[in-house]
């Protein structure tokens, strides 16, 4: 009987870290894109701003990250608004896991999270002869 309060004591434990650990990536902390005066930035879900519009577009985030364009290019910011990935491509799509496809050059290819090229595959090999 003893043991089984144990166990129901450590399995509420870990649940409750479980729990805990999952709290930056729940909704309360997330940001929305959001156009002032003709720029991009972002609000939290309270409606304040939390990243002064700055951006000619930027997208939702995904994975911790978020696809921003400046001029022409495309790169990635960070929840405090950081650049992790410098505008460099003509097309940028979300994370899904540790790469995302971009495009720049006339080439398609991915970028992993540091901001390294991975692959790249120019269009001319893309198009069948």
């Amino acid at each position: 009987m003893k043991s089984r309060y144990l166990f129901l004591a450590l399995l509420t434990a870990i649940m409750l870290v479980t729990i805990n650990s999952d709290a930056s990536e729940s909704p309360s902390f997330a940001l929305f894109p959001v156009k002032v005066q003709g720029k991009w930035g972002y609000i939290n879900n309270n409606g304040r701003l939390d990243m002064r519009p700055q951006f000619e577009e930027a997208l939702s985030f995904s994975e911790g990250l978020a696809q921003v364009r400046t001029g022409n290019h495309w790169g990635y910011i960070d929840q405090t608004g950081a650049v992790v990935i410098a505008p460099a491509f003509s097309d940028a799509q979300s994370f899904d896991g540790e790469l995302a496809i971009v495009e720049m050059n006339k080439a398609i290819g991915y970028v992993n999270r540091a901001g390294k090229i991975v692959h790249m595959t120019p269009y001319t090999e893309l198009v069948a002869p």
